[in-house]
């Protein structure tokens, strides 16, 4: 029996048809390449003066053709260089040659002062110690400032003099709730944005607080507090009752939460009473967690900060609030 001949699928004709093809293309190309370098090597190519004529106004006509895009036109700031906010200052690249980025220290070049920071983060220790006493570490690391106790050991402190020369070097800006520092050349913003990427606090608008629908449970624990401290109550006072041994665990974390706020966050002088508004809130942790009070100490700091250098005679500032995000805002840049 004679073998049977292997059937060939059109696929595979289809194949080997395209594979010649492409090898005959190769071929071709290859030996017209060859022809081409011979010629090149034969004759020398002679250009005439109407050619290269021709050939510039061919490039020119080109040109012209071409759509040459505008140049870019700066933005007319009125009030202020810095009108734009700062999402969109960070979006957009702007041109800083053209605004007018004068500093204090351009107009008062001889403007000298101190400052003296009331939020003292080297105390954290002791705070931490009295936390301990009372057995308040886990419910104080559980709350919204928990993060805060990474803080301790650490030798952090206040730069003064960089501070006062950054604040110096602020640029006259018709927006009171920040503040542009003319860093090198280029305005650098110190704003409410950046104050909640450092301190992790929440700064959104205030909510309305719903008071008739609080519980029997918060209701006696406010009751409680306000027997405790009073309608006003002073920073040394709630230290006091902090260590004092006759009062309930809830009341004491309450307390624990308004000393660390009076004291590090929205610090103002020693014998200022805490607001009442903040004594009733501790008592509802819930509302008390989602109380803005990353807005509160911000307006606080920046209220601080724009007065810091307004004294041109050399006295001391007190710098309310927390500082110590607008140090750390401007190490990190």
């Amino acid at each position: 029996m004679t073998p049977r001949k292997k059937r060939t699928t059109p696929i595979k004709t289809y194949e080997r048809r395209i594979r010649t093809q492409r090898q005959r293309e190769e071929e071709l190309e290859n030996t017209n390449l060859k022809k081409s370098i011979e010629e090149e090597g034969e004759h020398e190519i002679d250009v005439s003066s109407t050619n290269v004529e021709r050939d510039d106004r061919a490039v020119e006509e080109e040109q012209n053709d071409i759509a040459i895009p505008e140049k870019e036109t700066s933005p007319i700031v009125e009030l202020s260089p810095l009108s734009p906010s700062p999402d969109n200052f960070i979006a957009k690249s702007i041109r800083y040659a053209n605004y007018n980025l004068e500093s204090m220290i351009d107009r008062y070049p001889n403007l000298r002062g101190s400052l003296t920071v009331k939020s003292e983060l080297r105390k954290f220790s002791k705070f931490r110690k009295i936390l301990e006493e009372q057995k308040l570490v886990k419910f104080f690391r559980s709350s919204i400032f928990g993060n805060y106790l990474q803080l301790e050991g650490t030798r952090i402190r206040f730069q003064m003099s960089l501070v006062y020369q950054l604040l110096r070097r602020q640029i006259y800006c018709h927006r009171k709730e920040e503040i542009w520092i003319n860093y090198s050349g280029m305005p650098i913003c110190f704003g409410m944005k950046e104050f909640a990427i450092i301190t992790g606090l929440n700064c959104h608008n205030e909510d309305v607080y719903d008071v008739e629908n609080m519980s029997t449970k918060t209701k006696m624990r406010r009751k409680e507090i306000l027997e405790v401290v009073g309608r006003s109550c002073k920073r040394n006072e709630l230290i006091e009752h902090l260590q004092t041994k006759n009062l309930s665990k809830d009341v004491k974390k309450s307390l624990c939460l308004l000393y660390f706020l009076h004291s590090f966050l929205c610090p103002k002088d020693v014998n200022t009473n805490i607001p009442k508004k903040w004594i009733l809130l501790s008592a509802d942790r819930k509302a008390f967690s989602a109380y803005p009070w990353g807005r509160i100490s911000y307006d606080i700091t920046i209220k601080h900060l724009l007065k810091a250098v307004k004294t041109i005679d050399g006295k001391t500032t007190n710098l309310y609030g927390f500082p110590w995000a607008f140090m750390v805002n401007f190490i990190l840049v």
